[in-house]
């Protein structure tokens, strides 16, 4: 960290070079848990990218903006900004961003229990091209199915995308991926009296 304001400190640190340090440090700030530190970089970097004109940097900063209004509390304007992010995104082709801006916009709508626009933005990014290949997000997409289809009362489709989740976080068997399933799946398998489903889950995290 300190090594990195050092380098933002010298005069020859300009244009993308600058941008793309100071979002590093906007991810270091997020990371370690300091979300207004790292939305006042934030804004610096997106100011830098406009200037530049470096269009993915200014998505990413709305991206980046949109994720940090959300974790604090402010999921009106965190919904406003990844929409914002999610269409320009999307209008210049920057799929694997907008696989990320989706995703948050999922949770946004999440915290505003928008299980219809939950379901509705979840499949707009799970059908970008080409497919999810088996990683964390993918796994984090098919928990969101999960948890819309159960707030919409479509037990059965939950269950398939449980079941499915579930598949693919014991392939991967990151600590991250099988922690989320059980927290997403493990009452649902209790619910419809999936017994399989839940003793695979729990004997993964013993």
């Amino acid at each position: 960290k300190a090594a990195a304001r050092e380098a933002l400190d010298m005069p020859a640190m300009q244009g993308l070079d600058r941008a793309n340090l100071l979002d590093s440090e906007v991810i270091t700030e997020h990371r370690a848990g300091h979300p207004q530190a790292a939305l006042a970089l934030c804004e610096a970097a997106s100011a830098l990218s406009a200037q530049l004109g470096d269009t993915h940097g200014v998505i990413r900063g709305m991206y980046r903006r949109g994720t940090f209004l959300l974790e604090l509390g402010d999921a009106t304007g965190a919904v406003r900004e990844l929409q914002r992010a999610a269409d320009q995104a999307e209008h210049h082709g920057f799929t694997l961003l907008l696989r990320g801006i989706l995703f948050n916009l999922v949770c946004a709508y999440t915290a505003r229990t928008e299980p219809r626009l939950m379901l509705a933005t979840a499949q707009r990014g799970w059908d970008l091209q080409p497919p999810l290949p088996l990683v964390e997000l993918r796994i984090m997409y098919r928990l969101a199915f999960v948890d819309a289809h159960a707030a919409l009362g479509g037990l059965g489709l939950a269950w398939e995308h449980a079941r499915a989740a579930v598949d693919d976080a014991l392939t991967l068997g990151t600590q991250l991926a099988l922690a989320a399933a059980v927290k997403t799946c493990i009452e649902l398998f209790a619910l419809v009296g999936d017994e399989d489903g839940r003793l695979r889950l729990l004997a993964a995290i013993d």
